[in-house]
């Protein structure tokens, strides 16, 4: 589902009925005008509908001969392109991979999914754009986008739940209760498998479900799954979505309203700027806040009621004339690096409290004057191990010049002043001691 620019409805409930009538006698002869022509071979196809509308929309593409090919194996090009589309990305790093030329046609699609850190290179400093990826590789990368907690038990449900890798189960188990990953008729769910073009466009869909991909009012219908908004400029009045919302990088600085709306699930925040996120006469579950740089103002007003706030980066919390929960410090959960002001004021600076949700991180400590807290997770895109190192301090991070995990180089994220990663082929332990951060 899709929104349009100046109506109130995603744009599968907009036409009125002069023009669907107009539409419906038209379509006896030849294809409603602007349509976007169904490939030749997604006739009759499972995933017709989905790849139809994606294509409709701009966010997936065929082949020059007139196919979409839904059932070839997807390649790691080909699926960062679609994630890329889905969550709006613009901004790009600098990068310089061996296996990626500047004119190949991925380059800059290599370069956003850089800049967002939802992907990492090599050690031999390659990307391997034409390797496939499995359906478990894209379950670790659609649970982390959405912030979904691990729920290995989700698999239990398949025959071949033994299969499922043990750094994918609880990614896997989150995104099948979820809905967004179904199994086979035959009962499996098939973990290793290869996946296919239509399979990645089904994903990605059902991740992203009501998707508004432009600026204007949107009166919100009842949503079954989640929401996504990919754009600055946008308002959702009056609804309820039964999943998580989604406010992704390709908001940018911009500014976003919520009025009137119940979230049951979460509302991942990975956009905006300094007059940026209102929250009026809404009903939140967990805010997550992630946005990769500077950061995002929030504003509850009316009668805003929020159950829990994760800050993962730097926010600036309001609460304006709001008689409902608001922000409070009691129910925020603020991790290692993060920065929070609440109404103009910070935490207790005197008693930090980091935390380990959801990332495994702790407060370590590499020398008495520089603090760190470390991830060691699943690479979502290799399967292999991303050790992330977040200096706490920002004046320490200026100060930084070089991190070694297990004796090797970490690199610095781009735009990032105290993030550096390092990615370690196959199941890697990571303990403190094996990090150390000069100056």
């Amino acid at each position: 589902m899709f929104s349009q620019k100046g109506s109130n409805f995603p744009v599968r409930l907009c036409l009125n009925l002069a023009l669907a009538l107009t539409m419906l006698m038209a379509s006896c002869l030849a294809p409603p005008a602007g349509a976007a022509a169904v490939p030749v071979d997604m006739q009759d196809h499972w995933a017709a509908g989905q790849v139809a509308e994606w294509m409709e929309a701009g966010l997936v593409g065929g082949f020059p001969d007139g196919t979409f090919r839904p059932d070839e194996s997807i390649t790691r090009a080909q699926f960062i392109t679609m994630v890329n589309k889905m969550l709006g990305l613009q901004e790009k790093a600098t990068i310089n991979y061996a296996d990626v030329k500047e004119d190949d046609w991925f380059a800059l699609e290599i370069a956003k999914a850089k800049k967002s850190g939802y992907v990492s290179g090599y050690p031999d400093n390659t990307i391997r754009p034409h390797n496939t990826i499995t359906r478990q590789e894209i379950a670790v990368i659609l649970a982390g986008i959405l912030e979904l907690d691990p729920n290995p038990a989700g698999v239990d449900g398949f025959k071949d739940a033994g299969l499922v890798a043990s750094w994918s189960k609880g990614a896997m188990g989150a995104v099948t209760a979820a809905g967004i990953l179904s199994g086979f008729p035959d009962g499996t769910c098939r973990p290793a498998d290869t996946a296919t073009r239509a399979q990645a466009v089904v994903m990605l869909s059902k991740a992203a479900g009501a998707m508004y991909t432009e600026a204007g009012s949107y009166s919100l219908p009842v949503v079954d799954g989640n929401a996504t908004i990919n754009t600055s400029g946008a308002t959702l009045k009056e609804g309820t979505i039964k999943g998580s919302l989604l406010l992704t990088e390709g908001i940018g600085e911009g500014s976003i309203v919520l009025e009137d709306i119940t979230v049951n699930g979460r509302t991942v925040i990975c956009g905006g700027g300094a007059d940026s996120i209102t929250l009026k006469n809404c009903n939140l579950g967990v805010i997550v806040i992630r946005k990769s740089e500077g950061p995002v103002r929030i504003v509850a007003t009316g009668n805003t009621n929020i159950e829990k706030v994760i800050v993962k980066t730097e926010a600036r919390l309001e609460n304006r004339n709001n008689t409902g929960r608001g922000f409070d410090f009691n129910i925020t959960e603020i991790h290692p690096g993060a920065k929070v002001i609440i109404d103009g004021k910070g935490p207790d600076e005197s008693k930090p409290k980091p935390t380990t949700s959801g990332g495994g991180g702790s407060p370590s400590y590499s020398d008495p004057k520089i603090s760190f807290t470390k991830t060691v997770l699943a690479d979502p895109v290799t399967g292999g191990t991303l050790v992330t190192v977040f200096i706490i301090n920002s004046s320490d991070a200026d100060r930084v010049s070089k991190v070694t995990v297990k004796d090797q180089p970490a690199i610095k994220v781009a735009g990032s002043a105290n993030i550096w990663r390092i990615h370690f082929d196959g199941d890697v332990a990571v303990s403190d001691a094996d990090i150390k951060v000069t100056t």
